[in-house]
């Protein structure tokens, strides 16, 4: 008996420990944070300049990624390199 209970605690400690690796893992990647301000200034002066917006108007270069790093719009000519894709197994 107690060696069935040793290993039924074993295997709720691997899971516990499972579940806190997966958690972690999901959080220790950087996510890009929206800079909010500057977002508001840029719409506000695409709409006081509209329709005849220039690639000057914003100053600094303005790009627009989604949650994973593609970029969607830019008014850099320098596009970022597309975001590391992990090495598959062969």
């Amino acid at each position: 008996m107690s060696r069935a209970l040793t290993l039924r605690l074993a295997a709720v400690l691997l899971v516990a420990a499972l579940g806190v690796a997966v958690v972690w893992a999901f959080t220790a990647t950087a996510r890009p944070a929206p800079d909010t301000p500057r977002l508001n200034d840029a719409v506000h002066r695409a709409q006081d300049a509209w329709p005849s917006l220039t690639p000057d108007l914003f100053g600094d270069a303005v790009t627009v990624a989604d949650l994973t790093g593609r970029v969607l719009a830019t008014t850099s000519d320098a596009r970022p390199p597309p975001p590391s894709t992990p090495p598959r197994n062969a």
